[in-house]
Parts: structure tokens; C-alpha cells; sequence
């Protein structure tokens, strides 16, 4: 709803995602955002793939090699916390069993928003 204050966009016209505080607590980890940009380029892809493009990243990020323990480290934190947040914040379809991820159908506006929180990373 537009209150008349000037640059203030209606909340009609936005998702109804962007009132949910989950949609933000998903967001508000960098690990999770990566997760989704990746996933808005690839759809789909298995936990493995995940784990192996998250390690080189931030293994960028360090400046080190990434390790066999980085790898099984990051396997486990998607196993057990980003991959179920995700799933239950309705962005992605984790399925724990075959290992996949599958990026949920996401508005517009919500695509935009991920990937400037990922452009805006230092």
C-alpha cells in the first residue's frame, strides 16, 4: 500500500514472498544466497555439484585451496541446515534421499533480488 510518501513503491505489486520474514532468514546467509544464483543459472543440480561450487567459491574468497574436509564440511551444512531452510522457505526442492536441488519457480522481482544481493557481495 502506497501511504503517499514519495518513491514509495505499492506492496501491491510485489510478491508476496518479499512480506515473509522466512524469505529473508534464507536470504541472510551468504552460503544460501549462492546456492540460489547458482541454481538460477543451472535449475537443477545434485548436492555433490553444490558442494564442489560452493568449496572453489569460497575458496576464491580465502585465497587457499579448498580441501577434502572444506568439501565434506559444506556436504554436511547442506545436508543438514541450507538445503531444508530452502526447502521450507519455498525457494528450492531438496530431496535428501536422491540428493537433488531443484530452484522453485521464483517471481521476477524475487530472481532480481538475488542476484543483486549477489552482485552487492564484497
Amino acid at each position: 500500500m502506497n501511504d503517499g510518501i514519495k518513491g514509495e513503491e505499492s506492496t501491491d505489486s510485489l510478491p508476496s514472498r518479499f512480506v515473509d520474514d522466512e524469505f529473508y532468514r534464507a536470504l541472510s546467509s551468504r552460503r544460501r544466497r549462492r546456492i540460489l544464483a547458482f541454481l538460477l543459472d543451472e535449475r537443477e543440480c545434485s548436492r555433490d555439484e553444490l558442494a564442489t561450487v560452493l568449496a572453489e567459491w569460497e575458496s576464491t574468497d580465502t585465497g587457499s585451496m579448498s580441501t577434502r574436509d572444506d568439501y565434506d564440511r559444506i556436504q554436511l551444512d547442506l545436508h543438514h541446515v541450507q538445503l531444508p531452510m530452502l526447502d521450507e522457505s519455498d525457494l528450492v526442492a531438496y530431496d535428501p534421499e536422491r540428493g537433488t536441488v531443484t530452484i522453485e519457480p521464483l517471481e521476477t522481482e524475487t530472481r532480481a533480488l538475488i542476484r543483486r544481493c549477489i552482485e552487492a557481495e564484497p
